[in-house]
């Protein structure tokens, strides 16, 4: 066995939890939560460790950014390849698309967006972190209606047109603007959605 892999494997296991510490402390905190020390210690490793492995604080918030967006979108995935195939696919694919972005992973890109509008290089970052994440939203029409379907172009367009809707809805309740109301507004949303993705799709999102 090679003698650099335990290390290695230890090197892993800091960064990953000083991502993970990172990704609390922004969700939690907000952008200015965002220190050295705080992430360190809240992801119990040194100081000097953490510089080792983020030598900056503009480096550390990136790679968190995407740390987070990987682990939404995973999560995501799989919660949709466990649903049925069908039209409950599409309706829970739906709601958990709409849970992502009403939560905390998708407020904390928003704040980082408004919060680097001084910062040049961290808001190319977060805008391109956010266009990737998008595509690869849009790319799960794929797993939902299945290749051939979803070739379709109206089809495509429609997934667009759905998805930005679900994320102004989504906008609201970040804005902590009434559950009740956000979740009734979301209902009739989603109806008019299916409606558009699939034929009767409003009727049996009802039934």
């Amino acid at each position: 066995m090679n003698m650099l892999e335990p290390k290695q494997a230890r090197s892993h296991a800091t960064r990953r939890r000083l991502l993970d510490a990172a990704v609390e402390v922004l969700v939690e905190e907000g952008y200015a939560g965002i220190s050295a020390s705080t992430v360190a210690r809240r992801a119990g490793v040194s100081r000097g460790a953490h510089q080792h492995h983020f030598a900056n604080r503009q480096t550390l918030v990136v790679e968190s950014v995407r740390h987070m967006s990987a682990r939404e979108l995973d999560a995501l995935q799989e919660k949709i390849g466990a649903l049925p195939q069908g039209h409950s696919r599409i309706v829970g694919a739906l709601d958990f698309i709409f849970e992502m972005y009403s939560g905390t992973f998708f407020a904390a890109i928003l704040e980082l967006s408004l919060a680097a509008r001084r910062e040049p290089e961290l808001k190319a970052a977060i805008a391109d972190e956010e266009r990737s994440m998008s595509l690869t939203v849009h790319q799960l029409g794929i797993e939902i209606f299945g290749s051939e379907e979803f070739a379709d172009p109206q089809l495509t367009h429609r997934w667009t047109t759905s998805i930005a809707t679900i994320r102004g809805l989504a906008v609201l309740r970040l804005l902590r603007h009434s559950k009740a109301t956000i979740d009734r507004q979301w209902k009739f949303a989603r109806g008019d959605i299916l409606d558009g993705l699939v034929k009767d799709g409003a009727d049996q999102a009802a039934s």
